[in-house]
């Protein structure tokens, strides 16, 4: 059956939308259960504990919102890291020494694996890391042009600074999310991607920046991009389901229906379940003319993600295909 020209950005979109229920996924992953504490203005709003994959859920939060990520790592040791949550997308945490507080800390507790943590960023000067420290506390109380001076010192002291440059990158993305004017948000967004394309160019091998870029690109509809960086991140990790999903929402926008299927189904068999991939298939069924296939499709995404910002528009669509 022939298909016509698909559109993955209309309203039934939810990617970018508050809805209730956040998510998230702890790198490098610890192997083992980990209690999980979220903070909003100082106050214990949840608590909740991380899969042997280091996947974590807060059903009842929000997202658009900005909030304190606590993880006890056992011991005396406890990571704290502010974070923003989009919906219906794991938010990646990577867990980085200097946000770890401790009493006591094992020196070799913490050695992370080169895909995860940059390693040209373990190789850090003193006074470089005191400014990326300072940078990222003035980032934390959403002063943001102190900080970013803070990170350009950094970089300077140490131009191989690669969590500087990504740091920076998430410094600019989170002022494009507060813009009010498009034109703000899109200099901004490109402020990020820059930033984070720097990050690449001095840590080759760290995964972190690929996917944080492969996601801006993916917010500003520049998919041919996005697929290209996906790409990358699968030839150092075959099995990331971050890029998977990426990859096949890419894939889809560029008419490439029969490789998003195949991409998205890939991130389906992950243990850590995505739900807009269910929402996507659902998509590239529909757009083919398949719409029982589709309305499967469809349930499950709400199955997965209940509270989705376009819950209602969904069941919608369910209704009118099931009368085909």
């Amino acid at each position: 059956m022939p298909t016509r020209q698909p559109n993955f950005n209309d309203d039934n979109n939810p990617f970018g939308r508050a809805t209730r229920g956040i998510q998230g996924r702890i790198m490098p992953s610890m192997g083992q259960r980990l209690q999980v504490e979220l903070y909003e203005g100082g106050i214990r709003m949840d608590m909740t504990f991380t899969d042997m994959e280091g996947t974590f859920k807060f059903e009842r939060q929000m997202t658009g919102k900005r909030y304190e990520v606590r993880i006890l790592l056992g011991g005396d040791s406890e990571y704290v890291e502010e974070v923003d949550f989009m919906p219906n997308f794991p938010t990646i945490i990577h867990i980085r020494q200097q946000n770890i507080r401790s009493t006591r800390l094992d020196a070799n507790a913490n050695k992370a694996s080169g895909t995860v943590i940059s390693l040209a960023s373990l190789k850090v000067p003193k006074d470089a890391r005191k400014e990326f420290d300072k940078g990222r506390d003035l980032g934390d109380k959403k002063k943001f042009d102190e900080g970013l001076t803070r990170l350009k010192r950094a970089v300077e002291i140490y131009p191989s600074y690669a969590e500087a440059y990504n740091e920076m990158g998430l410094f600019y993305k989170r002022q494009a999310v507060a813009a009010a004017r498009p034109e703000d948000k899109t200099k901004q967004m490109e402020s990020a991607e820059e930033m984070y394309r720097k990050a690449i160019e001095a840590d080759p091998k760290w995964i972190g920046s690929y996917l944080n870029l492969a996601q801006a690109l993916m917010m500003r509809n520049n998919f041919k991009e996005c697929l290209e960086t996906t790409q990358r991140v699968l030839s150092m990790d075959s099995g990331s389901i971050d890029a998977l999903y990426m990859q096949a929402y890419a894939q889809a926008n560029l008419g490439k229906l029969e490789d998003a299927e195949k991409s998205a189904l890939a991130a389906e068999r992950g243990e850590r379940k995505i739900p807009l991939v269910q929402w996507l298939l659902a998509r590239i069924y529909e757009v083919q003319g398949s719409p029982t296939k589709a309305v499967v499709r469809y349930k499950q995404y709400l199955k997965e993600s209940p509270n989705a910002s376009n819950a209602d528009k969904v069941r919608e669509t369910i209704a009118k295909l099931e009368q085909k």
